[in-house]
């Protein structure tokens, strides 16, 4: 008996934590499951305004001279209409659903940290940036014609070194989930940011 009233109060406690350990993942993973439904749903609703506006986004820009005092107002509107490619394909710059990494965010995260390698002379010369690279992504998942580019005003060779491991990396990827428009699968552009970073241990490799 002794030994019995011994474990079950341990026992309680063992279950008294196990209970919110699970409730906490539960909400995380619920939390992170409808972040991203709230992001699918505003894509979609943007796209569908965006396709009966005939593809014509309109931003003011506001520009002030301090010299004369004056500020003016500029209409300007951006054509983001599907376009053709070289092969005579539809490509979207937007769609109802976007092209995915397979697995999510998470999973691409993982594949740029297990994958991505900091280029040496960029190491050497610590030049850190963020290079963003552009492709598409076609109706079967492959990804396409990768360009990197970076926003620094001299474009080193230090700085050059990161754009082609970016590029690389993005090339070496898994086919993607493609992107879908009115249930059919599309070509669609994409845009990644892959950060270069000295303080990321992962990025020392």
């Amino acid at each position: 008996m002794l030994t019995k009233n011994v474990i079950a109060p341990f026992r309680a406690i063992q279950f008294s934590l196990l209970g919110p350990a699970c409730l906490l993942f539960v909400l995380m993973f619920h939390q992170a499951h409808a972040i991203a439904q709230v992001e699918e749903e505003e894509n979609l609703k943007f796209v569908n305004h965006l396709e009966s506006n005939g593809w014509i986004v309109t931003d003011t820009i506001l520009t002030y001279d301090p010299s004369t005092n004056v500020e003016k107002t500029n209409v300007v509107e951006t054509n983001l209409v599907p376009e053709l490619d070289a092969s005579g394909k539809l490509v979207y710059q937007y769609a109802q659903v976007l092209p995915q990494f397979p697995g999510g965010k998470e999973a691409m995260s993982k594949f740029l940290k297990e994958n991505l390698k900091y280029p040496e002379l960029a190491k050497q010369n610590g030049v850190e940036s963020t290079v963003y690279v552009f492709f598409v992504v076609d109706e079967h998942g492959n990804i396409n014609r990768p360009i990197g580019e970076i926003i620094e005003d001299k474009q080193s060779e230090s700085v050059l070194t990161l754009i082609q491991e970016a590029v690389r990396v993005v090339q070496a990827m898994p086919k993607w989930i493609p992107a879908k428009h009115k249930g059919k699968t599309v070509c669609c552009k994409a845009r990644l940011p892959v950060e270069f970073t000295l303080a990321n241990p992962a990025a020392r490799k």
